[in-house]
């Protein structure tokens, strides 16, 4: 499931129960809540919704079905985006692309 990513546009999906459920399991998650990380049970916002520090962005211009999610960390005053994890497939619920 390490390689597989799951991208929702449904605002009704909320992400916080998929995450800080300690019986949950399954690939990574992309909401309209943010980024969840499955392995580190850890949520983190879209820098599309919130610009902060710790902010994600996926990135699906890679390999055909494959997605990069890249994190922002700010170091001395500068921004950086980082790539966080790679997948190598994407499945998108919701209908539209998000």
């Amino acid at each position: 499931m390490k390689n597989y990513l799951i991208v929702s546009n449904r605002t009704t999906q909320p992400d916080k129960g998929l995450y800080e459920d300690p019986k949950s399991w399954g690939p990574d998650f992309v909401g309209f809540d943010g980024f969840c990380d499955m392995s580190s049970k850890t949520l983190s916002p879209l820098c599309s919704t919130q610009d902060v520090d710790g902010c994600v962005d996926m990135d699906e211009t890679g390999a055909e079905g494959g997605a990069k999610i890249r994190k922002r960390t700010t170091v001395a005053r500068r921004s950086v985006d980082k790539e966080h994890k790679t997948y190598k497939m994407v499945s998108k619920w919701g209908g539209d692309k998000q």
